[in-house]
């Protein structure tokens, strides 16, 4: 199942993004900005989410994407599967930049 995470703050185990597969991330995030960095502490406010995580376009998030997802969910490699189909599509949030709407996309 694909769902939207509302948090401002969030640990995750595994977050998938323009910048690979990565473990153990504090996602920050605004508006039309994200921040993405390595866990080195957890405050009180941070929310866990053990489930991977992907940042997306909000632009690109229809029922399509999320069939489409959900789908490669059921194979074994699916971070990995999820990650290339993301990139191919161009489909990835601008971690860089930040200049654009995105969503935070739980695949539990």
């Amino acid at each position: 199942m694909v769902s939207v995470l509302n948090a401002v703050t969030v640990l995750a185990r595994t977050v998938i993004c323009e910048r690979g597969i990565l473990r153990m991330m504090v996602i920050r995030k605004d508006e039309n900005r994200v921040e993405v960095t390595p866990f080195d502490r957890e405050t009180a406010a941070t929310v866990f989410e053990p489930s991977p995580v992907a940042i997306i376009k909000k632009e690109a998030i229809n029922d399509f994407l999320i069939d489409d997802l959900e789908m490669l969910m059921r194979r074994s490699d699916y971070l990995k599967t999820i990650h290339d189909y993301l990139m191919a599509s161009g489909l990835y949030a601008d971690l860089q930049n930040g200049d654009e709407p995105y969503e935070l996309l739980v695949l539990a």
